[in-house]
């Protein structure tokens, strides 16, 4: 699902909600990074294929492009991959995190299942795992 950062998954945070409760969805991947345009960089694509059914992509940067074009799916209805924007959008990807942290009553958005795929190197979308 693309849109204008936090505002288009929020859209469907009702739907979100319900199949992480039902099993539905196990696990959240934040993904933020760049294949590059050469074709022979296809880590983030490559990655994208592999993970599990049952996780949901939330991303932020240029690797999208990419991905996006593929048939991962959907979840209940959910685009099994969620854009947030750009690698200076990743503010978006906490404001979902502490929405769902909210509606499950976690005090803490680490205790979500949230996993990160982001290089070291690539300093925007590191910055979004950073503490306030």
């Amino acid at each position: 699902m693309a849109g204008f950062a936090h505002t288009s998954a929020l859209s469907v945070a009702d739907k979100i909600i319900d199949a992480v409760k039902a099993g539905q969805i196990s696990r959240f991947l934040v993904m933020a990074g760049c294949d590059g345009r050469h074709k022979e960089r296809a880590y983030y694509t490559d990655f994208a294929k592999a993970i599990p059914k049952d996780t949901v992509i939330l991303t932020a940067g240029c690797a999208k492009y990419r991905y996006n074009k593929l048939d991962l799916g959907d979840i209940g209805g959910i685009p099994r991959v969620l854009d947030a924007g750009q690698c200076n959008d990743c503010y978006s990807l906490v404001v979902i995190a502490q929405k769902l942290a909210e509606a499950f009553g976690l005090e803490d958005i680490n205790d979500l299942p949230v996993s990160y795929k982001s290089p070291g190197t690539n300093k925007k979308p590191s910055s979004c795992s950073l503490p306030s």
